[in-house]
């Protein structure tokens, strides 16, 4: 078992900041009828794969992000208490000057 307490931050795309207009022209700016001359259909993938991961790289930045809740003693049965409790302070926060009671929320009952 690790029992590491750092977080670990995981990297992964992020693409609202991409910009798929330059990606699109980089990708079209390839003649890939001379890249794919006298090619086999597995050569033509893994360049055509190389090409799509270059553009990705140059065009998609990158963010971090910490996983969240990733514990081994955070179950799932946890989990979807934590998810029923979130849910439950989303909705009192939306219905200003309320005391939250169990006849307002009955959906929420069964957490």
């Amino acid at each position: 078992m690790d029992f590491n307490t750092r977080t670990q931050h995981k990297q992964v795309l992020d693409y609202k900041r991409a910009n798929f207009e330059l990606m699109k022209e980089e990708l079209g700016s390839y003649n890939y009828e001379v890249l794919m001359n006298n090619k086999n259909a597995e050569e033509c993938y893994m360049i055509l794969k190389d090409k799509i991961a270059t553009a990705t790289d140059h065009h998609i930045p990158r963010k971090r992000i910490r996983p969240t809740n990733n514990s081994p003693w955070f179950s799932q049965e946890i989990k979807r208490l934590n998810q029923c409790k979130t849910t439950f302070v989303q909705k009192t926060q939306t219905i200003p000057n309320r005391t939250p009671s169990s006849r307002t929320y009955p959906r929420l009952q069964g957490c």
